[in-house]
């Protein structure tokens, strides 16, 4: 069994920003790939904020051993060195 606690470097998939509310919509598929989760912005480091966008991947530890949302735990959250588009052939 995984500690509930303990943080995994996991994929976040960015899908929807709230800059009014500073919410960021994201989907963890290591941890529920059908749940989506509103996390505050204030979790992202300051400089990849402004490329905080739909499609958007990143990387992030995360305990992925959480039973619900409100157990996340988000840390060392990075950006992917390239992030995919509609237009990339898979």
């Amino acid at each position: 069994m995984i500690n509930s606690n303990t943080t995994r470097r996991t994929l976040i998939n960015v899908c929807a920003v709230d800059k009014e509310k500073s919410l960021v919509t994201v989907c963890i598929p290591g941890w529920n790939p059908h749940e989506f989760v509103d996390v505050s912005l204030s979790v992202f480091p300051q400089e990849i904020r402004e490329s905080l966008n739909l499609g958007v991947w990143l990387f992030g530890y995360v305990n992925t051993g959480a039973e619900v949302a409100q157990d996340l735990i988000f840390e060392r959250i990075e950006e992917c060195l390239h992030t995919l588009s509609a237009e990339d052939e898979l």
